[in-house]
């Protein structure tokens, strides 16, 4: 059994509402205040590879977490970037499942201030901030 559901995503990249939608493969459920892992998103008709989340915490001090979907299994790397683009952390890298991965970022040898974490594949790259205060 297959439930389909329609939401809207405000993109920053084109300013705009866009509709994406949700796949939920297995028993009908009733959501409210849930979270829901999908099978499948799917944006503007187009499947998403993969879809990186915002590190919790951020700001953070000594550790953070960093998840990200995966629609299929794929080659990856996830890195750390100081504020002048610089690689300061290779946090993951390699073949990831389909499914969500969730990655620990250990921070005790970084200073305070504004960092980047990127998500590259074959398909696309993400790029996210996170911000450390000691």
């Amino acid at each position: 059994k297959q439930e389909n559901w329609t939401a809207k995503q405000w993109s920053k990249a084109t300013n705009r509402w866009q509709e994406i939608e949700i796949i939920h493969e297995g028993e009908p459920i009733y959501a409210q205040n849930t979270v829901l892992v999908a099978h499948q998103i799917l944006n503007n008709n187009n499947t998403v590879k993969c879809q990186l989340f915002h590190a919790v915490p951020n700001p953070a001090n000594k550790q953070s977490i960093i998840r990200i979907y995966f629609n299929e299994s794929m080659d990856y790397s996830l890195e750390l970037y100081d504020i002048i683009g610089k690689r300061v952390k290779t946090i993951s890298s390699g073949k990831a499942d389909a499914g969500y991965h969730e990655y620990k970022i250990e921070l005790n040898d970084l200073s305070s201030g504004s960092y980047f974490y990127r998500l590259k594949t074959e398909h696309e790259s993400y790029t996210k901030r996170l911000k450390i205060i000691k």
